[in-house]
């Protein structure tokens, strides 16, 4: 999301300055954009990843584990589930809950 954010915020900072501003973008201001614009994108491709894998280095430190029966994914968005070892992983884990 703060990738989106970050995107979609400097793109509506560059239609307010081209409408609403009565004159063209500056080309400093048109790099600043575009940069800002460019930079929400790779965010929104990137932390994702990064927060998995320092949550899962963190929770494996602490000895939880991956319980990949109760674990499941939707098209892009995938839900993980950390146990402890002295749990049994089993698909009715989501349920008890």
């Amino acid at each position: 999301m703060l990738g989106v954010g970050i995107g979609l915020l400097s793109l509506g900072v560059g239609i307010a300055i081209e409408f609403w501003g009565g004159k063209p973008a500056s080309d400093k201001q048109g790099k600043f954009i575009s940069r800002s614009a460019i930079s929400g994108v790779v965010l929104a491709l990137i932390i994702p990843h990064l927060s998995h894998f320092s949550v899962d280095v963190y929770l494996s430190k602490k000895g939880y584990r991956v319980c990949n029966e109760a674990s499941h994914q939707w098209l892009f968005v995938r839900d993980i589930v950390y146990i402890e070892p002295s749990v049994d992983c089993t698909k009715d884990l989501i349920k008890s809950q």
